[in-house]
């Protein structure tokens, strides 16, 4: 640890360096928390294999883009993330680093618009301490690595905050149209965008108390960019049938709302079956110790809550509120949807551990939060289907059926090759929209088992999620062997005698 009198000399190097290339001490030590947080974000892109949303994302962004609009219109997002996955399918092809380069690009962009904010509050030393959370907190690092929409839609809600601010306090074209951008593009990322509309407006006149024109220009802005969201609603009408039909997540209640606010401060939940993932938890269980501590900072350090910072929290945590709200008719929070725009309040978290004076303490702090992140960076998290697949595939004969849960049909689509996805089928009359249905083939779903196999006592082999009850297999079959790859199992059915 350097003492006093060589920390000056040091930051008066960088103050230096950074003076030399024009750009002050500040901005040149947000570029390289920025830089640290992209490598980290990037580097481990390929490193878990597809989970089950990722391989929708990729079944379909590798399709023409009519054709990928069609199955999305029959899902439940906007386009615009398919689009951009697309363009990088077409550059780099369909790997799981491929499909995620996007996300983890965007997603790292969160960290200087956070750190703007923040700095707003509290200077730039809140700022910095801002950067480096979000830089490596385990919940903003594990979804810029995740080959989806909502990293994305996190750094671009967060972004429509910070050019409402700016431009609430000094009037322009641009800065209105940067507002305008901002939102839309949120918009057509994921629907949940439009929870942060009214808390925006509420926070810009009852908090910031702009002008009542400000709130009117912003309201017109926001109505613009809603309108221009009508086309596209239009074109994906039966997205609307979603809404009154059973749907995954469950019921609002303390559950729920702890898992979502846990995954907010220790990142994604732990799946059964994961190697390691006891070590996980712990180390999980650390950033929850860590946050209880910033949060019972927050409630003491009066000072902390200036209207900047009241600006910035009802921003991110009103749009949660409102979401719970909703789910006391159709349940819908959960980490995911919340994430789209919780971004903001990892500025506020930074606020309470920049109120320590003691930068050890901070250190420690801001190391505990993140020590997670470290944790998914080495385990394997996600089902480990190439595995599977790799066993599956040299033993598939031609009266074989591979039997796939509704949750798995699409990573084994994804993986598998041409012999092994003709071989494989949900059995099951109707299965939900939301296990991906507008990626299935036509022939995905069927009622029976094929007679071929029956009768000519193929074996079976079905793939469901580890800790699953296993189905009934069909008469004169017996279970011969059962094996899990992570969080994805293979069981063996072979005919014998009844």
């Amino acid at each position: 640890m350097p003492s006093a009198g060589l920390r000056a000399p040091l930051g008066t190097s960088f103050e230096a360096a950074a003076a030399r290339i024009g750009v002050s001490a500040y901005a040149a030590r947000i570029a390289l928390i920025t830089a640290i947080g992209l490598a980290l974000r990037v580097l481990w892109v390929g490193h878990e294999p597809i989970w089950r949303d990722e391989a929708f994302t990729a079944i379909v962004a590798q399709r023409d883009v009519p054709g990928m609009l069609q199955a999305i219109r029959l899902d439940s997002a906007p386009p615009l993330s398919y689009l951009i996955t697309h363009v990088f399918v077409v550059m780099l092809g369909a790997s799981p680093a491929a499909l995620r380069v996007a996300p983890a690009i965007i997603g790292a962009l969160l960290i200087p618009i956070v750190a703007a904010l923040t700095r707003r509050c509290a200077g730039d030393r809140a700022g910095i301490v801002a950067a480096f959370i979000c830089a490596l907190a385990p919940a903003l690092v594990m979804s810029s690595r995740d080959a989806r929409m909502y990293a994305m839609a996190t750094t671009l809600v967060a972004l429509s905050s910070l050019a409402l601010w700016r431009a609430s306090e000094r009037s322009s074209a641009l800065r209105w149209t940067v507002y305008g951008a901002a939102l839309l593009l949120a918009l057509y990322t994921q629907y949940f965008a439009l929870l942060v509309i009214p808390a925006q407006l509420l926070a810009l006149r009852l908090v910031l108390r702009a002008s009542w024109r400000a709130v009117a220009l912003a309201s017109a802005v926001a109505a613009l960019c809603v309108a221009a969201l009508v086309p596209w609603l239009a074109y994906a009408a039966p997205q609307f049938q979603h809404a009154e039909s059973p749907f995954w997540v469950q019921p609002l209640g303390l559950t729920t709302t702890a898992g979502t606010f846990a995954q907010f401060l220790a990142g994604p939940p732990i799946e059964p079956g994961t190697p390691g993932g006891v070590y996980l938890l712990v180390l999980q269980g650390f950033s929850l110790l860590a946050a209880t501590v910033v949060t019972m900072l927050l409630i003491r350090r009066r000072p902390i809550w200036s209207r900047p910072a009241i600006f910035i929290a009802v921003c991110g945590a009103v749009p949660i509120a409102e979401l719970a709200a909703v789910s006391l008719w159709h349940p819908l929070l959960e980490a995911r949807y919340a994430s789209v725009v919780w971004g903001v309040l990892f500025g506020v978290l930074a606020l309470a551990v920049a109120a320590i004076r003691r930068v050890r303490m901070q250190v420690l702090l801001v190391l505990t939060l993140v020590v997670p992140t470290a944790g998914f960076s080495v385990a394997v998290t996600h089902p480990n289907t190439p595995a599977l697949v790799s066993y599956l595939e040299p033993r598939l004969q031609a009266n074989d059926f591979v039997w796939s849960s509704a949750g798995d049909y699409l990573l084994l689509y994804y993986s598998g090759d041409a012999a092994l996805r003709a071989h494989t089928h949900v059995v099951a009359h109707h299965i939900a929209w939301f296990w991906g249905t507008a990626a299935f083939p036509p022939d995905a779903v069927t009622p029976t088992f094929p007679s071929r196999t029956i009768e000519g006592g193929g074996t079976i082999y079905y793939v469901d999620d580890a800790g699953h009850k296993l189905p009934t297999p069909p008469s004169r079959y017996a279970l011969s062997r059962y094996q899990c790859y992570g969080t994805i199992c293979l069981a063996t059915y072979t005919a014998g005698a009844g």
